[in-house]
């Protein structure tokens, strides 16, 4: 006979949401139900998808994690005695559901993804008010160039291959948003060399996307990482560019892997990314009480890991960064949780991608390495209270306060 449904109230969940302790929240109701409102920290994992098991037990890999779960009676308290099946030893259910977190004066939000979205509004807010181009400036920007017989904007599609492939603007190049810092400046260099021209730092590179999030990473990040060429965001993406009567055109043109030549191990900003050695990793992975993700966030994946051991090695999952920002609590759903960023020297992608989950404060971030570099600081060292990601403010300022002060910037997400 199952064991009987352990509960928690919405004011214990917000006090565990706001604590030190790792926890783990799912919402399990169809996607339907979850993209109209849901809690904005809950993952969700609806009862109706294939492979549940295995796919808690890869996104949530200590069993002893404090796991919540939302949903419909009885299904939801049915799936706590799944998950207690599966081995896990800490599942609680809401009390009362989505329902009684609204009826107790907490907010929902709409679509998924919550935490990723509000940190792509704080990154516009910080660094992109005056880096947002139309579909009419683009256009304009075009025209001007080729007046001029110069290079025109370098505008890149930073979605999924897949996605640019069905659909792009025309004349976009397709660069997934994880790439962008490692590969931008090579392929300025690299288009410049081919027309005949000198590199021009005024040359504008607008990133696009299908509406908002993803473009809104890869231009801020762009600016942060201090590329010379001015970057811009296009509002709204594909979806605003055909309601300017533009068209779109399958996507013939991803950019080929290009060498790393925007290298970050001195930037100033890299000094607050604490990084993690070979012996501080299998030291963590064998902690009972504490969860550490290792993640390879290149668009290929390594095909070896030699400086890792064996163990740790195995632990690696292959999520393509840009890929994984958009969404960080579908991949690493337990909060206050280590992220170790495993990636080849320089260091580039996992540098530029750490910038962004330190600012969240979602988890507590590391790039793998053995060596100390002059930018960075000790392997497995924390600096408390610097504000190196202090130009974007601490994502849980923004959950917080929804629907008030966030909600003008979050509009399309919140529900008031």
């Amino acid at each position: 006979m199952p064991a009987a449904v352990t509960t928690i109230t919405p004011q214990a969940l917000r006090a565990a949401l706001d604590s030190d302790g790792e926890l783990a929240l799912f919402d399990v109701r169809d996607e339907a139900a979850i993209r109209a409102a849901h809690i904005f920290h809950a993952a969700y994992l609806p009862l109706s998808w294939p492979g549940r098991r295995e796919r808690a037990e890869a996104v949530v890999p200590r069993k002893g994690t404090l796991v919540v779960l939302t949903g419909d009676e009885p299904a939801v308290s049915a799936d706590a005695d799944a998950w207690r099946a599966w081995g896990f030893t800490d599942v609680r259910v809401l009390d009362g559901g989505l329902d009684a977190w609204t009826q107790a004066g907490y907010s929902a939000f709409r679509h998924v993804a919550g935490p990723s979205k509000a940190l792509a509004e704080a990154g516009r807010e910080a660094v992109l008010s005056e880096r947002i181009w139309a579909p009419a400036d683009l256009l304009a920007a075009r025209e001007k160039a080729e007046a001029a017989g110069a290079l025109p904007p370098l505008l890149l599609d930073v979605r999924s291959g897949a996605e640019y492939a069905r659909a792009t603007i025309p004349g976009a190049l397709g660069l997934p948003g994880g790439e962008l810092v490692a590969s931008v400046p090579a392929l300025l260099a690299a288009q410049a060399r081919e027309a005949g021209v000198d590199a021009d730092p005024a040359r504008p590179v607008v990133i696009t996307c299908a509406y908002r999030t993803r473009g809104q990473f890869g231009a801020a990040s762009l600016q942060w990482w201090g590329l010379p060429n001015p970057a811009y965001f296009l509002e709204g993406g594909t979806q605003a560019w055909v309601e300017a009567g533009g068209e779109l055109e399958p996507g013939s043109a991803p950019v080929p892997p290009l060498p790393t030549t925007h290298a970050l191990e001195d930037h100033p900003a890299t000094g607050g990314i604490p990084r993690a050695d070979p012996s501080t990793v299998d030291k963590w992975l064998a902690e009972p009480d504490r969860t550490t993700y290792l993640l390879d966030p290149r668009l290929v994946a390594g095909t070896s890991y030699p400086l890792l051991s064996p163990a740790a090695a195995a632990r690696v999952r292959h999520v393509p960064g840009g890929q994984y920002i958009e969404s960080i609590d579908e991949y690493t759903p337990v909060y206050r949780s280590r992220v170790v960023l495993v990636d080849a020297a320089p260091h580039t992608r996992a540098l530029a991608l750490a910038r962004w989950l330190r600012a969240s404060r979602l988890v507590d971030v590391y790039v793998f390495g053995s060596e100390h570099t002059a930018g960075g600081i000790l392997p497995g060292q924390r600096t408390e209270g610097d504000n190196e990601a202090g130009m974007i403010p601490d994502y849980t300022e923004w959950s917080r306060a929804l629907p008030r002060s966030a909600a003008a910037e979050l509009g399309p997400f919140v529900l008031v």
